[in-house]
C-alpha cells in the first residue's frame, strides 16, 4: 500500500540475501521467490520512461544508497541488482544501466555478470493483476515507445487495522502515455512537518479519485494511521 516502502523492504532484502550467499548461509528458496515477485512488482508499475507511481506514504529513505550519482534512481538500482542476482535479462532491460551501487554490492564482477543478461529483445511478462495489494495494470504496447500504462488502486487501505501508512485513495490511478506522465500520483510532500499539508496528501482531494461532498473517502487519524477505512476491489479481472 506503499511504494516507497515496499522500495524500502526490497532493498533491506536483498542486502540480507546478498551477505548471506558471502557468508555461505543461503536463504530459503521461497525466500528468494519471494524477493524476485516483489522486484517484479515494482518492474511492473514502472513505465517505459523508468516512472514509478508513488501511491502511500514516502519517507525517501535508502537502507543504503552508496552512489553519488545526480540522476541515480532507487528503483531502476533494485531492478539492477535483481538482473544480476536473479539472472533476469527483463530486469536489465528495465533497469538500463549498471549503476555504482550494484558494482558496490556485487563486487569486480558486477559489470561482467550484467552484460552477460541479453536484454536486447527481453520484455518483462505482463502481470495486470495484483490482487493481494489490489494493484491493477491496464494498457497496451507495454515496454515500447507507444506504451500506455495506466496503474488503478482497488485494495485495501494501508497496513493491518490501522491502515499504517495507507491514503484515503480508493479507485485512485495513474496514467502515463508512451514513458511521459500525464495523470500522477501527488505523493507525500510532508510527513513529519506541516500538518495541514500532511493530512491534505493523505486525504481523498489531492490523487485522482473520487470525492463526495468535499470529504476524505476514509477517516484520517494520527500522521500515519487512519481510523475508519474505505476499501475497494475489482468487479472482475
Amino acid at each position: 500500500q506503499a511504494v516507497s516502502y515496499q522500495q524500502f523492504e526490497v532493498d533491506l532484502l536483498l542486502l540480507c540475501s546478498l551477505a548471506g550467499k558471502a557468508n555461505g548461509q543461503k536463504f530459503s528458496a521461497s525466500f528468494d521467490t519471494r524477493l524476485e515477485a516483489m522486484i517484479e512488482y515494482l518492474a511492473s508499475i514502472m513505465d517505459a520512461g523508468g516512472n514509478v507511481p508513488v501511491f502511500g506514504d514516502a519517507d525517501d529513505g535508502f537502507v543504503v544508497k552508496l552512489a553519488q550519482d545526480r540522476e541515480f534512481c532507487r528503483f531502476r538500482s533494485l531492478l539492477a541488482t535483481g538482473a544480476i542476482l536473479f539472472r533476469r535479462a527483463d530486469f536489465k532491460a528495465k533497469a538500463r544501466v549498471l549503476d555504482d551501487k550494484t558494482r558496490w554490492l556485487f563486487g569486480a564482477g558486477a559489470d561482467t555478470e550484467f552484460q552477460r543478461l541479453a536484454a536486447t529483445d527481453a520484455r518483462l511478462p505482463i502481470r495486470q493483476a495484483f490482487p493481494d495489494g489490489g494493484y491493477y495494470i491496464l494498457g497496451c504496447d507495454f515496454e515500447t515507445e507507444n506504451e500506455i500504462r495506466m496503474v488503478a488502486d482497488a485494495g485495501p487501505l494501508g497496513y493491518r487495522t490501522i491502515a499504517a501508512h495507507g491514503h484515503a485513495d480508493a479507485l485512485a490511478f495513474t496514467l502515463s502515455v508512451g514513458g511521459m506522465e500525464f495523470f500522477v500520483d501527488p505523493g507525500t510532500y510532508a510527513y513529519h512537518t506541516q500538518g495541514p499539508w500532511r493530512r491534505y496528501f493523505r486525504g481523498t482531494a489531492a490523487p485522482n479519485t473520487v470525492r463526495v461532498d468535499g470529504r476524505d473517502q476514509s477517516r484520517l487519524a494520527l500522521t500515519t494511521e487512519i481510523s475508519v477505512r474505505t476499501g475497494a476491489g475489482p468487479c472482475s479481472i
